[in-house]
Parts: structure tokens; C-alpha cells; sequence
């Protein structure tokens, strides 16, 4: 049998409590616990941190990237004056920058991809089943969705392969994408608007969560690639947030607003197949905003403070994990 000392070339230490000062990668067995740690990224010991600005304030921009410094910005709303917007920016982990416009300005549609490739689709305005691609450098219009929406749900990892979910009004319809054209597939357990999914996750293992029902709802659906199953609820019901995640067993949700007087939350949760938990906030109560990554490298850009003046904002927030010890768990 091969052994963790015959591949590592030293044991595995036995300790009666954790090491105060432990190194990145370090293992050992606690013997009171009877548990196998180790020391090393926590997207639960995460943390929040302020980013680089927007060169435009906006609200309900589309959204798309692997990680908090590859992220893009896409579209939005900014008033007054009430207008859509049609600039996408770039942001390379300390600054935004404006690059090439869609060919349609829109809001409130789903965006998912990486920065060099991504999918911008539903949304503001009417008809709302406009779809571009993004090649890095420019965009270009392609098939159109089956169902005009939005307000909608997303998830996806280039611009040949992502899903839609939801939407306005109360929409149960989901729909995958897989370079040329839209196809639809299973209907979500329960139609809502103005919720997120697990923004860069495939399109055979995703996840939806939060939104409008109405009223405001705590609902996580897991998906399998073939049917959507209901699973534990957020501590929060809220909408409007941001989503991040790789899978149905990996996900962030964090910040939107309440029901209660349209009230903005700071709140972050983060899922870990069974259950959601509640970890460490973000800096700044907003909704509306762009949100991507992963739950070790999540971005949340821009939005509605609801109040104040301006109202709109250029502000970014970026979530990093943390070390920290974590226990081994069976699989």
C-alpha cells in the first residue's frame, strides 16, 4: 500500500492540540480530537477588501470572470439620466479599464466567461434575448436566447459554454449555451427574478440561490446537468446579491438587499454542498452589482447604495481566502 510517507518522504506527526504557528501545507493528526488537519486556503477565513475603481457608476451591469483580478464589467444602468449603458471594463487586480462596447447597450442580463472569453446575454431593454460574445477584444452578436428575460441567473466558464436561469417575470425556464446556439433544458423547482448562481461553475454542475419569488427568498436549488433539486435554504433571504462558485458544492453569495424598506446587507454566505455559513462581510451594504469568481477570489463591482449622493457607485470589492487549519472530512 503506498503510504503518505512513501510519496512525501517524511510521517504524518501526531499532536495533542494544533500547532500554534502552522506552516502552508502542514498536516498532522490531532490525537484529542481524533481528526486529520491541515493548514491551508479557506474560502470560509476569508476576506473582503477594497478594489480599484470604475471609470463609470453604474448599476445592474453584466458580469464575467475566473478570479477577482480577471473580471469584466459589462453594461449597466446609470441614472440620471435613465440610460443603459454599453462600455465594458477590464480590471487586471488594481485598476479598471475601459475597453471595446457591446453592440447593444443593455442592463440587468446575465454575463459568464472569463475575461478574454465571455457571453452577454438577456437583460434591458425589451425584448431582452439579445446575445454577444466577447473574444478579448471585441463583440459580436450571435444566436439569440429562446425566451426573452431579465433579471436573470448565470453560470459558465467561456463564451462556448454557460447556462441562463430565471428571470423576469418569475421565470422557471433555463437555458444552456454551447457556442452557436441556445437549447432548453430543465425548469427550475420555483420562477424568480433578481437571484444569482454559482457564476464561474459548468454547465453539468451549477447551483441558483436567493432572488424574488415574490417575496424574498432563501431557495437553493442544485443542478446535475439533467434536473433541479431543492436544497438548504440561505440564512438570509435577500435579493439582488452577487454569486460566485466553481460547482453545486461551491458557492458565495453576498451582499443585495431585504424586504424590509428595500434595505441593502453586507452579508456573505458560503456553501458547502449540505448547508450555507455565514462568514466574514463585505465592506460596504450594496445590490445591483457585478459579481464573478470563485469562492476563494470573488469580485462584486459596482451598484446601488440605495442612498446617499451619488447614489450609483464606481466602488469594487475583492474576497481573497485566508489560511487557515481545516479537518479532513470523508467523501
Amino acid at each position: 500500500m503506498t503510504t503518505y510517507k512513501g510519496i512525501q518522504g517524511y510521517k504524518i506527526e501526531s499532536l495533542a492540540s494544533d500547532p500554534p504557528a502552522p506552516q502552508t501545507g502542514q498536516i498532522w493528526y490531532n490525537t484529542t480530537s481524533t481528526t486529520m488537519k491541515v493548514y491551508g486556503s479557506s474560502a470560509a477565513a476569508g476576506t473582503w477588501a477594497a478594489g480599484g475603481l470604475l471609470t463609470s457608476a453604474r448599476y445592474n451591469p453584466q458580469g464575467a470572470g475566473a478570479t477577482s483580478a480577471t473580471a469584466l464589467c459589462i453594461g449597466g444602468r446609470y441614472s440620471p439620466p435613465a440610460a443603459n449603458l454599453d462600455n465594458t471594463e477590464s480590471y487586471n487586480g488594481s485598476a479598471w479599464t475601459e475597453i471595446a462596447d457591446l453592440n447593444t447597450a443593455k442592463s440587468a442580463g446575465s454575463g459568464f466567461g472569463t475575461q478574454t472569453s465571455a457571453i452577454c446575454a438577456g437583460g434591458n431593454p425589451q425584448p431582452g434575448n439579445t446575445c454577444e460574445s466577447w473574444n478579448g477584444s471585441s463583440w459580436s452578436e450571435v444566436s439569440n436566447t429562446n425566451t426573452a428575460r431579465a433579471y436573470l441567473a448565470e453560470s459558465g466558464r467561456s463564451a462556448t459554454s454557460g447556462m441562463i436561469m430565471g428571470g423576469s417575470p418569475y421565470s422557471v425556464i433555463c437555458e444552456v449555451w454551447d457556442g452557436s446556439s441556445w437549447t432548453e433544458t430543465a425548469d427550475l423547482n420555483t420562477g424568480r427574478t433578481q437571484f444569482r448562481g454559482a457564476a464561474y461553475a459548468p454547465t453539468t454542475d451549477s447551483l441558483a440561490f436567493g432572488g424574488e419569488t415574490p417575496p424574498y427568498s432563501a431557495l437553493t436549488e442544485s443542478w446535475n446537468g439533467t434536473a433541479w433539486t431543492e436544497v438548504a435554504d440561505l440564512n438570509l433571504a435577500r435579493a439582488a446579491g452577487g454569486g460566485s462558485g466553481v460547482s453545486s458544492t461551491d458557492a458565495m453569495y453576498f451582499g443585495g438587499h431585504i424586504a424590509a424598506g428595500d434595505t441593502n446587507v453586507a452579508n456573505n454566505e458560503l456553501w458547502n454542498g449540505t448547508s450555507w455559513t455565514e462568514v466574514n462581510n463585505m465592506t460596504v451594504a450594496k445590490q445591483q452589482s457585478q459579481g464573478s469568481g470563485t469562492t476563494s477570489s470573488a469580485m462584486y463591482a459596482s451598484g446601488d447604495l440605495t442612498t446617499g449622493s451619488p447614489r450609483y457607485t464606481t466602488t469594487t470589492e475583492e474576497f481573497a481566502a485566508q489560511n487557515a487549519t481545516q479537518t479532513f472530512t470523508a467523501t
